[in-house]
């Protein structure tokens, strides 16, 4: 009996010290990630995106002048072209550490992000059906999360990422707490807490909405799974769903009263294209460029340049045009466009016509000259501005050809073009902000001074690395015999496949609009590795994946 004691008191001590021993592995992991993060967040991105600027202004103003606005002198008009969330959680830190303290943004973005890598841990272990690999599924999600360098890049700059993540994530793990639970009060608080937690994230991102609307249709959707009667069931989901909405709607309200009464337009999220009221807005030439635009490099030429430089047609490139006539005719309109600055028009190359005799020994300095003029046509004025705009005329002209267009091409524009547009938006290098972020194809055109020819190849071969491994997480969760592997293979799909579709429709597919998806994919990931093991037999040794 004695011998007995003895082995049950070392088997319950080796269980202790394992538990002491993976805690310890954990911190020490949660640490090191911590650290990775506030090196690179300080490390990183000295100079800041201009979307940054925008941010920093307002918070600034809120900080100092109490308004929200983004006007960099007085009268500090008040603006609804942002959602106050990000702006807000700047003036805290610049109220705590000073107006333009971006070192502490950085830093606290950093510590922001390995909270959310926790985050996610949980996520993933709640989705494990045995206890005996909860603590490994987490364990490799919170590695995967916290040492993708996709996302964590984004705590050095300003901008919405990492909160827009947080949130994210936090709205998850709310949903799996909403769904997981049997005890209808504790389901109810959670379902109100997921409502808040993605009404947050869409105060920072009007986008993140499609994270809270994928829940809410996973709740909506979760009638058809449960013991109890159908009856029972759709009462239960109403109610949750009705609370779920009060909840995300209710943060929106001081916000649209506001905008309300300082502007009279009902505006609880901030306008598509950042306009104010009764500002003209091209939609004409935005749809022509959906008609056409299917990567990224384009974006910053033809849209975020647009009335703030000239735009050359050699810049567009041929399957924009579906006939010589049409790209003509597009000239045309930007060439109206391009000279509609009354004070500054743009330097033109030197017109045949308009030359004067001269010998021929002066016609070589004759185009030298003119070539120039020409390389420098796209240079702004004295005053470093251009004032070009984009008349109501020849945005309807470019509305006219994007229709004619889709007209006789609708497959290609409904179909084939988000299509591209989300397959480049996720396979992308998502080198961005780093000192060697640029495109790896073609591959010559790498500079290897940066190291291009190095890292852009890594980091393609990381994102299909997530790639993999967020399908096969899929995978796992479509044959588990866990009795919610279903409910979360669909959360996960609503949560995730919205976004990618919404933004394949849009005129600027820029691949950081799909970084919070890379930790679903962490954790789905943890998930799948967390099921192989080593299968050990005589004279052989093998993997083994548990799909159970």
């Amino acid at each position: 009996m004695r011998s007995y004691y003895r082995l049950v008191h070392l088997r319950i001590g080796h269980l202790r010290r394992l538990g002491s021993l993976r805690l310890a592995a954990m911190l020490l992991i949660g640490c090191a990630a911590a650290a990775a993060h506030i090196t690179i967040a300080c490390k990183f991105v000295d100079v800041q995106p201009d979307d940054s600027k925008g941010y920093i202004q307002l918070a600034t103003n809120l900080t100092q002048n109490g308004v929200f606005s983004n006007d960099p002198t007085p009268p500090f008009s008040p603006t609804l072209v942002r959602l106050p969330g990000y702006p807000t959680f700047l003036a805290a830190i610049y109220k705590v550490f000073g107006v333009g303290n971006e070192l502490a943004v950085r830093v606290s973005q950093a510590l922001i992000y390995t909270l959310t890598c926790f985050l996610g841990a949980l996520v993933a272990a709640n989705w494990s059906r045995q206890d005996n690999r909860r603590s490994r599924a987490g364990l490799l999600a919170f590695i995967l999360a916290a040492f993708c360098p996709f996302v964590v890049i984004y705590a050095a700059t300003v901008l919405t990422e990492i909160l827009t993540t947080f949130f994210f994530v936090a709205m998850l793990l709310a949903a799996t707490y909403a769904i997981k639970t049997r005890r209808r009060r504790r389901s109810v608080f959670w379902w109100t807490a997921a409502g808040l937690l993605g009404a947050a994230g869409v105060m920072l991102r009007p986008d993140a909405g499609l994270f809270a609307f994928g829940a809410g249709l996973t709740l909506t959707f979760s009638v058809f799974w449960g013991r109890e009667r159908f009856l029972s069931r759709l009462g239960d989901r109403l109610l949750k769903g009705v609370i779920y909405s009060v909840a995300f709607a209710v943060l929106f309200v001081p916000w649209t009263i506001r905008n309300e009464r300082l502007f009279g337009v009902f505006q609880p999220l901030a306008p598509a294209h950042a306009e104010m009221p009764g500002e003209f807005v091209p939609h004409g030439y935005f749809l022509w460029l959906r008609t056409w635009i299917d990567d990224s490099q384009y974006i910053e030429p033809m849209l975020w340049n647009l009335e703030v430089r000239p735009i050359k047609i050699d810049d567009i490139p041929p399957n924009a045009f579906s006939s010589e006539a049409e790209k003509q005719e597009v000239a045309s309109l930007l060439d109206q466009y391009n000279n509609s600055d009354p004070v500054h028009p743009p330097p033109q190359a030197v017109d045949e016509r308009s030359k004067p005799d001269a010998a021929d020994d002066s016609s070589d300095d004759s185009d030298d000259a003119a070539d120039e003029t020409a390389d420098n046509s796209d240079k702004p004025p004295d005053n470093g501005e251009w004032n070009l705009k984009i008349s109501p005329e020849v945005d309807s002209a470019f509305e006219q050809l994007a229709q004619q267009r889709i007209g006789r091409e609708p497959w290609r524009f409904y179909v084939l073009l988000p299509a591209k547009r989300m397959s480049t938006m996720w396979f992308d290098t998502h080198s961005d902000h780093y000192p060697f972020s640029g495109e790896l194809f073609p591959l010559s055109d790498l500079d290897e001074n940066i190291g291009q020819q190095y890292w852009l190849p890594l980091f393609a071969g990381l994102t299909w690395a997530y790639t993999f491994l967020l399908g096969a997480g899929l995978c796992v969760l479509m044959v588990s015999k866990a009795p919610r592997s279903r409910i979360w293979f669909l959360l996960i799909i609503l949560v995730c496949l919205p976004r990618i579709v919404f933004f394949g429709t849009l005129e600027n597919p820029e691949p950081r609009y799909l970084i919070e998806l890379f930790l679903p994919a962490a954790i789905l990931g943890g998930m799948f590795l967390s099921r192989i093991g080593i299968e050990r037999e005589p004279g052989k040794i093998g993997l083994e994946i548990d799909l159970s």
